[in-house]
């Protein structure tokens, strides 16, 4: 079967309220190929998340909201000791202070 007449009888199956993982049995898929090529489908017929929906926004790396330290952990510029407050700390307060004044790329 092509991809289209597999999205059809997938379509198909849906539309007679068949559970993904019924439809992935029939069709040869598993039920999260299923479910992405619905929600593939879905979005190339204009379907958008809504704005507070999880999927709409892009995640970023979030720093930890009440500051607790996790370590102590070696500056990597100046080798003094620094409480670490993400495993992605490298630098202490002054040299990620200079490094910023002098490049905007880093950090």
């Amino acid at each position: 079967m092509t991809k289209e007449e597999v999205l059809n009888k997938i379509l198909k199956l849906s539309d007679e309220s068949k559970t993904a993982r019924e439809i992935g049995a029939i069709v040869g898929l598993t039920k999260n190929a299923v479910m992405g090529r619905l929600y593939r489908h879905k979005t190339k017929n204009g379907y958008v998340p809504a704005p507070t929906s999880r999927y709409a926004f892009i995640r970023k790396y979030r720093k930890n909201p009440a500051g607790i330290v996790i370590g102590v952990d070696k500056c990597t510029v100046c080798y003094k000791d620094y409480e670490s407050y993400s495993k992605y700390d490298r630098f202490c307060n002054s040299c990620r202070k200079d490094i910023n004044s002098k490049t905007s790329w880093i950090l």
